[in-house]
């Protein structure tokens, strides 16, 4: 099994329910045709229902659990960079330069 099960349920629809979802938008922007719901038994209103929501719905996927797993994939994330990232260090711009480190040596002076 994997590590994010509700990403992979995900994976395995996102052409479905991708193309549904085009359909639905070209219906109503392309064609002014609208998702509509009973209110009150005898009222035919546009449906309020987001069709992310509804695919959702339609195709099992658990918008929770999906941003449970979004959040954990970040962390995993973080921590692997966390372990690979090295505190910066400034280097010493003077390294190499001869008598740089001679304490008699007044850098700037002009004689």
């Amino acid at each position: 099994m994997t590590e994010y099960p509700e990403h992979e349920k995900l994976k395995k629809i996102s052409d479905k329910s991708q193309a549904i979802g085009e359909f639905v938008d070209w219906l109503r922007y392309e064609k002014n045709i609208q998702l509509a719901q009973w209110r009150n038994g005898t009222d035919m209103m546009p449906a309020r229902a987001l069709i992310r929501d509804l695919l959702a719905e339609f195709f099992d996927i658990d918008q929770d659990k999906i941003e449970e797993e979004k959040r954990a994939m970040l962390d995993e994330i973080r921590a692997s960079h966390a372990k690979t990232e090295a505190p910066a260090e400034h280097p010493d711009p003077w390294a190499g330069v001869e008598g740089a480190d001679d304490p008699e040596l007044e850098l700037g002076r002009k004689d």
